[in-house]
């Protein structure tokens, strides 16, 4: 596993066997989610927090000290602004392969089917990682739902409609969540003391 910070954008790759059969390739795509997942939680809480929009991908490609090449490090360049909010998503290379069990299941607070949107109006369906990876702490959740909101408090359109679509994505792992039992609804402080 490599992680590389450039300016503003942190790649984190994870190199296999060059022609890795599935259950490999399911692994390395699996590790890299991983990560991500727990940087979001994590950077959500900092006193200053942070939001990340990416993607992640699978494919060939060369990772050398601050070099990065190969097709999917092309591919994943040209997506990796697409999503309209706070999204990391996994491009299709990557989605395709089906998630081998195993215990803990991260997975289950970890990636969601959801149809991730797109500048321009599109969207595309997909699996989207949690900043809530690993976490039935509704007081945590909370914390890092206050995160999101704060880091992507703006008056900008652009931005407003990135921080609404990232929130009706929170709301969304919140239902399935509920749904299957693994947390307890959530409550977030709003200013003025309501509460959500």
């Amino acid at each position: 596993v490599t992680v590389l910070s450039l300016s503003d954008t942190v790649v984190i790759s994870a190199l296999g066997h060059p022609e890795p059969h599935d259950e490999e390739a399911w692994g390395l795509v699996d590790l890299v989610c991983q990560c991500i997942a727990y940087v979001m939680r994590g950077a959500a809480q900092t006193a200053r927090p942070l939001t990340y929009r990416g993607v992640v991908n699978f494919g060939r490609m060369l990772v050398q000290d601050t070099f990065l090449l190969g097709p999917a490090i092309d591919d994943a360049s040209e997506a990796y602004e697409l999503a309209d909010g706070a999204f990391v998503w996994l491009m299709p290379a990557a989605d395709r392969f089906k998630p081998r069990p195993y215990d803990p299941d991260v997975w289950s607070t970890m990636a969601f089917r959801y149809n991730v949107p797109m500048k321009g109006g599109h969207s595309i369906t997909t699996t989207a990682l949690s900043p809530y990876v690993d976490n039935k702490d509704p007081r945590e959740r909370g914390l890092i739902r206050r995160g999101y909101e704060t880091a992507m408090e703006s008056t900008r359109v652009d931005v407003t409609i990135k921080r609404q679509n990232t929130l009706r994505f929170l709301d969304h792992i919140d239902r399935v969540q509920l749904m299957a039992g693994v947390s307890p609804p959530p409550v977030y402080a709003k200013p003025g003391g309501s509460t959500r």
